[in-house]
């Protein structure tokens, strides 16, 4: 009798922490959900973009060419949240646009969270460069972070 209650003691408590532990793994997954950006056309000098890992040289003749009434940019953010150490981190995107196709420009994306003059940049991606639609991924902050600053987007090309 003993034996038969001791083996349905350890079922049962073997069963409750697979229940138990089974929503623990859940938390750990990111969502990512539409984020509020502030974007900012900012075109960087050759020197400044040479310092970029992302950058080549060689890619920036083979923009296509624009017509300026023609074109616009995409900009847009996203927040990936993670849940098991309450963070987030800022991703960015954009891509250069005429007629509904996305062109073939060479040109950078960089998103971070501003906290202003007294908080800085938190999270910052540096700039990304690409063609089409340029992702930028910064690093995780904590949540406070995010409730005190703004997500900003920034994109641009070499002048």
């Amino acid at each position: 009798m003993m034996k038969k209650t001791l083996t349905t003691i350890l079922l049962g408590a073997t069963l409750c922490t697979i229940l138990v532990s089974g929503p623990v793994f859940a938390e750990g997954i990111s969502n990512i959900s539409p984020s509020v950006i502030q974007a900012e056309r900012e075109d960087v000098s050759l020197e400044e973009a040479l310092q970029d890992p992302t950058f080549d040289i060689n890619h920036v003749d083979t923009n296509e060419s624009i017509m300026p009434r023609s074109t616009y940019w995409n900009v847009w953010g996203e927040r990936e949240y993670r849940k098991s150490d309450n963070t987030a981190r800022p991703i960015g995107y954009s891509e250069h646009v005429s007629n509904g196709t996305v062109l073939n420009t060479f040109h950078y994306t960089r998103t971070y969270l501003d906290g202003g003059i007294l908080g800085g940049k938190k999270g910052d991606s540096d700039r990304q460069w690409g063609y089409k639609t340029v992702q930028a991924t910064g690093t995780y902050c904590m949540m406070d972070v995010w409730d005190t600053c703004i997500h900003k987007v920034k994109y641009g090309t070499e002048d």
